[in-house]
């Protein structure tokens, strides 16, 4: 069918960052009226990538597409992506500022006696990895109270980081869709599609609820998070450790996967009840497989994390909605889950 290709090159602003990239793409289609092969096409297409700071990067991408009968379509896609850091990641200027951070290393409210200001072991809902993770970092959370009050207004601080790696991502999705060919009173159509991507240093900017979390809900019980070493505290008084300074500056993640299933369903149809009216019904769904993380700790440890199923991550997700029209009216529903 073609072959295409190009030249790129350009040079940033700020930093004086140079980056050039050749690409280039052909497609390969074929049609055939032979059984269980109507039609085949493939798209092929690569990069080369060329950046002052990290060299070059090869990417690339396959697509086939495989037309048994008219109405299917089976398909299937891999491919590579890179993303070298951008200006603000390498050369945001270092800054320090002031937010409200709630630590749970510090005895809650319901643990203390309101009277006499003693520990009360039966009133600590804290789980007991909380517990073993701070005294890992040092905290020792029956001591450290602060009569119940335990969000305090602490110093971070945040900036660019020439010691990030680029981004590197490896993806293929399989699947089908079928659109119905056998009457004329209807349209049915339907695809499922199985993706799954997974990203390499990825570089990402951490927040102090991120930090806290990651660090001290962690269920290993011993601080092996990779972020507990963005904490620092005063430590010199065990009644109150403090944290005095949180790192929240760009980071490289090792390992990032996603894996779902995409499934979507239309059908339209007109009802004649007296009045011709229209429907349309559209359903589409996800449900998640996978979403983890995973960090390498400086101790050559490591700590990995599945996501999936909890809350923001739903292991099904879906919306509905149903259309009905008639001259100039139209009714629409929609629901969510």
């Amino acid at each position: 069918e073609g072959l295409f290709w190009g030249f790129f090159s350009d040079k940033g602003a700020v930093g004086e960052v140079s980056i050039s990239e050749i690409f280039a793409e052909a497609e390969f289609p074929f049609i055939s009226n032979t059984p269980l092969f109507k039609e085949i096409n493939l798209n092929l297409s690569g990069r080369l990538t060329d950046h002052e700071y990290y060299g070059d990067n090869t990417t690339y991408s396959a697509k086939l597409g495989w037309r048994p009968s008219e109405p299917l379509l089976i398909r299937a896609t891999t491919g590579t992506a890179f993303r070298a850091p951008n200006n603000r990641e390498l050369f945001l200027l270092g800054a320090t500022g002031f937010t409200n951070v709630s630590d749970p290393c510090y005895v809650p409210e319901a643990a203390i006696d309101q009277f006499t200001g003693e520990y009360i072991p039966g009133g600590d809902t804290r789980e007991p990895q909380v517990l073993d993770n701070c005294r890992a970092t040092g905290v020792d959370p029956i001591l450290a109270n602060n009569n119940g009050f335990n969000t305090f207004s602490t110093e971070v601080q945040t900036g660019g980081s020439l010691g990030l790696d680029p981004e590197e991502s490896e993806s293929f999705s399989y699947g089908f869709s079928y659109e119905q060919d056998f009457t004329n009173k209807f349209d049915l159509a339907m695809s499922m599609t199985y993706y799954s991507v997974k990203v390499e240093s990825t570089v990402i900017e951490p927040t102090t609820g991120f930090i806290i979390s990651d660090c001290y809900f962690d269920e290993s019980g011993n601080a092996s998070s990779v972020f507990c070493s963005r904490i620092q505290r005063d430590l010199s008084d065990p009644t109150d450790p403090r944290i005095q300074l949180m790192d929240l500056g760009f980071i490289n993640r090792d390992l990032e996967r996603a894996r779902g299933i995409d499934y979507n369903l239309r059908y339209t149809d007109v009802l004649n009840i007296g009045v011709p009216i229209d429907l349309d019904i559209n359903l589409v769904a996800n449900r998640l497989i996978e979403r983890s993380t995973k960090f390498t700790n400086p101790d050559g440890s490591v700590d990995e994390e599945d996501y999936a199923g909890e809350y923001g991550l739903p292991e099904w997700r879906g919306a509905a909605q149903v259309r009905l029209g008639w001259d100039k009216w139209a009714l629409n529903w929609q629901t969510y889950y």
